[in-house]
């Protein structure tokens, strides 16, 4: 789900993306709102399940374009990392329960386990 706000007005406009991926902005009944020469700030404020979110806010400047070539934004969104530790006797194999991990993230990279 993304949200699209005006700088000016503060008024906002959200939308969620359907089967293709695409979210349209701006629109109320089917009649654009947007203001050629304005700048909007888009978020996305929910991502898709299984997915990181991206919500690095993104200055829009809408400019006059015809009909036929519409403002087009691309946000890419990446997959939630998954992680399994498992904890076992250096000796036996045996599986140990209660073992506590700390993971931190530094930059795009786990750092230590």
């Amino acid at each position: 789900m993304f949200e699209l706000r005006d700088t000016i007005t503060g008024r906002t406009w959200q939308a969620t993306t359907n089967t293709d991926g695409i979210a349209i902005l701006g629109r109320e009944n089917g009649v654009n709102q947007l203001v050629p020469g304005r700048t909007y700030i888009l978020t996305e404020i929910v991502a898709p399940n299984g997915y990181i979110l991206n919500n690095t806010p993104r200055e829009i400047v809408i400019g006059v374009n015809p009909p036929e070539q519409p403002h087009v934004i691309l946000v890419r969104n990446y997959h939630n990392p998954q992680l399994t530790i498992i904890k076992r006797d250096a000796d036996t194999l045996e599986l140990l329960p209660g073992a506590v991990f700390e993971i931190d993230l530094l930059g795009n990279y786990l750092q230590k386990i």
